[in-house]
């Protein structure tokens, strides 16, 4: 089966897992969160045997393109928010811990129409690169760099878009980044 969005749609658990497509046919919006705003949230896990809000690699795959908009994470989160592993969005994605922290490590791909904005009020750390097919790039905090990585708007032959830093970029590495 599939699992058709019709209308904006908020999704709250404990875990998150799609194990057929979701799509939209009237380009609705999808948030997805957990139950408490304190609760950490890791995405692209392999495996859902954690304490924290997960989204496995096979749910953000079964995520079709079509949708308006993707949010994971609460308006109100202050848990910390985990790229754990490489994941692929389709659509314009929000991930958002606007009382958290941020902490990418694992690649975070834009295809398709797919921007990608970072919310946070403490600190986004970037561990692996953030790329996006000729769409923008926002990072709504301060940025911290621990190692040498690539923010591209270039990905797939696009012209390239706007990348926009709201903070101070910061780094935290013995490479002497600063």
């Amino acid at each position: 089966g599939q699992v058709k969005v019709t209308a904006n749609t908020t999704l709250s658990a404990n875990q998150i897992t799609f194990s057929a497509p979701v799509s939209s046919s009237n380009f609705a919006s999808l948030t997805l969160q957990p139950n408490t705003p304190e609760r950490d949230i890791q995405i692209g896990v392999s495996s859902l045997n954690n304490p924290s809000f997960s989204i496995d690699q096979t749910s953000i795959s079964n995520l079709q393109d079509g949708l308006s908009s993707i949010t994971i994470g609460r308006s109100d989160g202050s848990g910390t928010l985990t790229v754990v592993n490489p994941v692929i969005f389709r659509d314009p994605i929000t991930l958002q811990s606007p009382r958290g922290n941020i902490v990418i490590n694992g690649t975070l791909i834009g295809t398709d129409d797919a921007s990608l904005t970072l919310i946070s009020s403490k600190n986004i750390t970037v561990n692996a690169d953030i790329i996006t097919a000729g769409n923008p790039i926002f990072i709504l905090d301060s940025l911290v760099l621990v190692k040498d990585v690539t923010l591209n708007t270039t990905n797939e032959g696009n012209p390239g878009a706007f990348i926009g830093i709201l903070g101070n970029i910061n780094g935290n590495s013995s490479n002497g980044q600063n």
